[in-house]
């Protein structure tokens, strides 16, 4: 049971004040409450054990009355001290005016206990505890009360925590500084060769250590303070894999979780989706245990790295900055600017690209995708489909940059190298519609990796593809159109091809002579046959990205030869020829 003291310190102030010659009767008059008892209590019963498990959880709440002012009108101002019989030591805090309560954690109590008033952990000990309240100005008006409990303490468990193996031979300067994450808790992870392993406190000190108790489950780590005089039992790990490691000093447990990535990505300025982690490219898993290979476009100047998520850790780096090392290391948490590195090819072009997470290796050879001359566009987007033999061939533009342009509907579309099959090719890189980078891959993909840009409105497009730059931009209108067929001036000759003026988005003109008699006209929309318009046989214009047969492939003529102006509208499909 609490016992509770007040001290009646107002017969002390009587003595002072009479011997100063004030009556405190006076201020008894002026204030009928004056002499009001002040009372400390607390929240728990007599006794209370402190854990470090609840370290930041309340353990102490204490209360007490206002007091007293005697009637002077003046605020009062409290102390709180803390006492242990025996010991010089005391703890005060002077918590100022106003304050009618304090409270304690676990952990501040025990330091409080434990650093100034030297209590032994685990051991009951009996404390006085005291509010004094003093009267502003006058430090003769004093009150006090007091309570006792008793109060068991506990030892901190260490803040510092290493993981030593026996790899090295016990030797404890070889040891791995495991992260903090609270108090007692401790964690690590990282790629471990079978070893047995013990818990050091101090860098470079074999004991005290946290070993195995031999149990496989619940409570199966134990602390010793020094090496014990039997044999030691050690946690154990039976395999070469990432694992994780989780220790509770507090409830004594060592949890090891096999944390092997079961995904990997690549990811830098030199790939596809550049740094943005939701576009990293996802690698296949290998036949092996821990190995992922992917094939795909790398831009020479670029960087890459490894992912084990769509997010920037954890991940793998390039261990060191020498240009013929090929070994990666893992890290769980962002390493700093110095250590994380990465890899080069040098050369823009196709690789393969293989990652052991096992034996910490990468590497990559240039796959032989510079022998395709063409490109192709190809999908339901198209007016071929999906039928190989309809793709439409691009025009190459540049060194590896391909344009196209025509109608598209609504529909997916991607590309081919050629018209023999539906890979090698080029696939859209990711889910994000506002991202435009492809991938290369000389198999077909298939599954979530099988993506196809889309188109959402109908009408007419340019398509140009960088397959250096590993981009792709979508513009909607059709950049040129030419006249071709033996009623124009060039003839059917693709070289004479005559340019119309672009007159709109969508429209072009041209105004010269068309000869009748002749097998007519028709549109194309580069210096290829394909894609083209031709005659619907009802006067409109039909777009075709390939070669639709000669059934369908029907020229305009004109009933005399003479000046026309040909004005042609590629969104309306229309086409008027007037006679000048």
């Amino acid at each position: 049971m609490k016992r509770y003291k007040t001290i009646p310190a107002i017969l002390a102030a009587a003595v002072c004040l009479a011997s100063c010659g004030i009556d405190i009767d006076e201020y008894k008059a002026a204030d009928p409450d004056a002499g009001t008892e002040l009372k400390i209590t607390a929240s728990v019963s007599e006794k209370l054990a402190l854990d470090e498990r609840d370290s930041e959880d309340t353990a102490l709440e204490l209360e007490w009355t206002a007091g007293s002012n005697y009637g002077t009108g003046n605020a009062i101002g409290y102390v709180l001290d803390i006492i242990r019989e025996g010991v010089d030591e005391i703890y005060s805090e002077d918590l100022g005016r106003r304050v009618y309560n304090a409270s304690y954690t676990h952990k501040e109590l025990n330091d409080i206990l434990t650093s100034i008033l030297d209590a032994a952990p685990g051991i009951e000990t009996e404390y006085t505890i005291r509010i004094t309240a003093t009267v502003t100005d006058h430090p003769e008006l004093t009150q006090t009360s007091e309570l006792t409990m008793g109060i068991s303490t506990y030892q901190p468990v260490s803040r510092t925590l290493y993981l030593l193996t026996g790899n090295d031979g016990w030797n404890p300067s070889s040891a791995i500084s495991m992260t903090r994450t609270a108090d007692g808790f401790f964690t690590y992870e990282s790629m471990m060769d079978a070893c047995e392993f013990r818990l050091i406190t101090t860098s470079g000190q074999l004991w005290p250590a946290y070993v195995s108790n031999g149990q496989t489950t619940g409570q199966n780590a134990q602390y010793c303070s020094e090496a014990p005089s039997g044999e030691v039992r050690n946690f154990s790990i039976t395999s070469r894999s990432m694992y994780r490691i989780d220790v509770n000093l507090l409830d004594l447990t060592v949890t090891i979780t096999d944390v092997l990535p079961s995904r990997l990505y690549i990811f830098g300025s030199a790939t596809p989706g550049g740094w943005t982690p939701e576009d990293a490219s996802e690698m296949t898993p290998g036949s092996g245990k821990g190995i992922f290979t992917w094939t795909g476009t790398l831009i020479g100047d670029g960087e890459f790295k490894f992912i084990t998520s769509k997010s920037f850790w954890p991940g793998f780096v390039k261990a060191s900055s020498n240009a013929d090392d090929f070994s990666i290391i893992y890290s769980a948490t962002e390493l700093p600017a110095e250590q994380d590195l990465k890899f080069r090819t040098g050369e823009d072009g196709t690789f393969e690209v293989t990652v052991d997470i096992l034996d910490l290796t990468v590497s990559f050879r240039r796959t032989g995708e510079a022998v395709y001359e063409n490109l192709y566009i190809i999908g339901d987007a198209t007016s071929g489909g999906w039928a190989l033999e309809k793709a439409g061939k691009m025009e190459e533009i540049s060194d590896g940059v391909y344009k196209w342009s025509g109608q598209l509907g609504a529909g997916g579309f991607r590309f081919v190298v050629s018209t023999a099959g539906y890979a090698p090719g080029y696939w859209k890189a990711n889910d994000n519609p506002e991202n435009m980078g492809i991938i290369f891959s000389d198999t077909q993909l298939g599954g979530a990796d099988d993506r196809t840009f889309t188109i959402t409105e109908a009408g007419g497009y340019i398509i140009t593809a960088d397959t250096k730059n590993l981009t792709v931009i979508i513009d909607k209108g059709i950049e040129n159109l030419y006249m071709i067929g033996g009623a124009t001036p060039g003839g059917w000759e693709l070289s004479t091809r005559t340019q119309m003026t672009k007159t709109g988005d969508w429209t072009f003109s041209w105004t010269g002579t068309l000869k009748a008699g002749t097998d007519g006209f028709k549109f194309i929309t580069s210096g290829d046959w394909w894609p083209g318009y031709v005659n619907d046989g009802n006067g409109k214009l039909a777009y075709y990205a390939s070669n639709p047969g000669d059934a369908l492939d029907i020229k305009f003529t004109v009933s005399e030869t003479a000046v026309y102006k040909v004005d042609a509208d590629l969104e309306a499909l229309t086409l008027k020829v007037t006679k000048q």
